[in-house]
């Protein structure tokens, strides 16, 4: 609108995902304009597209003598497609891991990381206060080089189709492992279960194009209030591959220690009041399971 432009064009395909987020935030935002898709307009695949940029000196990464990968690339990662990868018989080739050291060549020692949080945002890394975006880029470097954040996925793509991609996410394997650690620190067992389904589906959303859906704009509310306290350290070990969290503190932490020991604690928890829980929480239970007796026997006189 501030350009007067009335024509969106963008080369997405019509088997993939991003034509939909593009075109359902058009249609969202700037219902007016004309949208032009050449590649979907033209049935173009692959080869096809690598054939128009050859002919017409359109540099391609890769070259133009073979089709490339499929690759989306962002600080949060890199996700690859196409070639081989459509091939879900044959396992990864070396050649598409361009961000993660694979495991079996990773360094035999160990690296420890820690990520500290203010309000779920991770701040600090082993102490040092950085911005967002630094951390990020320093958190990748180190989980890639520890072959850290290679994932092997399936996806339901949004048009339907279900697809094979290779991940390399070295940074998001290692933040939000740290960060669902800490929620399990700070939170509730009530709030930690309903967490997992409000993650889902706020990811859901973005994933599908629909950042401005109403309900985005909830699941931030409710987002920004379970994150308040979110607050501590987390320790994660870092080794071929996998990402251990080995340590945590919180001020806000739901743990006691003198209330996890065995011997006895005393305090809020008295050991005396578990027989009278234990027969309320198993009541429902006990009494389907004699229903369910009465039940059978009443079957077993009928025969």
């Amino acid at each position: 609108r501030e350009t007067g432009c009335d024509t969106i064009a963008h080369g997405c395909t019509g088997k993939g995902n991003d034509q939909v987020r593009i075109e359902a935030t058009i249609a969202t935002l700037a219902p007016e304009l004309k949208v032009i898709a050449p590649v979907r307009s033209w049935a173009m695949g692959r080869e096809e597209e690598i054939e128009y940029a050859r002919e017409h000196s359109i540099p391609v990464k890769g070259g133009t003598e073979t089709a490339p990968y499929s690759i989306d690339d962002n600080l949060w990662g890199r996700s690859s497609e196409g070639r081989w990868i459509e091939d879900l018989e044959q396992p990864p080739l070396d050649d598409v891991f361009q961000l993660v050291t694979p495991p079996e060549r990773a360094p035999d020692q160990p690296t420890v990381v820690n990520i500290g949080f203010e309000k779920g945002v991770p701040t600090s890394l082993d102490g040092e206060a950085l911005g967002l975006i630094d951390l990020i880029n320093r958190v990748a470097d180190m989980a890639a080089a520890n072959g850290v954040g290679i994932l092997d996925h399936i996806e339901d793509r949004i048009v339907g189709l279900k697809v094979r991609d290779i991940y390399e996410i070295p940074a998001a394997a290692v933040i939000l492992t740290a960060h669902r650690e800490l929620e399990r620190l700070v939170g509730t067992i009530h709030q930690n279960r309903f967490k997992e389904s409000m993650d889902e589906q706020w990811a859901y959303l973005v994933y599908a194009g629909l950042w401005w859906e109403p309900l985005r704009t909830d699941l931030d509310a409710f987002m920004e209030e379970s994150n308040s306290m979110v607050t501590g350290t987390i320790g994660i070990k870092l080794y071929k591959g996998s990402a251990t969290v080995i340590t945590r503190s919180s001020p806000h932490a739901v743990y006691d220690s003198q209330l996890a020991t065995f011997s006895e604690s005393g305090g809020l928890f008295r050991q005396t009041a578990s027989p009278g829980f234990i027969e309320l929480f198993s009541l429902q239970s006990r009494m389907a399971w004699q229903v369910r007796n009465q039940a059978a026997a009443s079957e077993e006189n009928a025969s």
